[in-house]
């Protein structure tokens, strides 16, 4: 737990610094969501596709992060972005 702090405050530091930075959105999401920081992995993930909606993984880990809040419907739409993506890949 204390590397994740560690990570998230460094994180932080970059995305103040470059909101635009896909990356540190990402890590700093899933640094606060293995922490059961759920919110702050949500705002996280929501700055990440913000800057680059085309990822699905992101899409993928909103849809759980949603539904385990109870944001049933913010979930499928989520998840039907990310099978969306997933498929244009193929």
């Amino acid at each position: 737990n204390e590397a994740y702090s560690q990570v998230i405050e460094d994180f932080s530091v970059v995305t103040t610094n470059d909101p635009s930075d896909y990356d540190a959105w990402y890590y700093l999401g899933l640094s606060h969501r293995l922490l059961e920081q759920d919110n702050e992995a949500i705002t996280a993930f929501e700055h990440a596709v913000e800057v680059k909606p085309e990822e699905a993984d992101v899409w993928e880990q909103l849809a759980v992060l949603y539904l385990k809040i109870g944001e049933k419907q913010k979930s499928d739409e989520a998840l039907k972005k990310a099978n969306e993506l997933k498929a244009d890949e193929n």
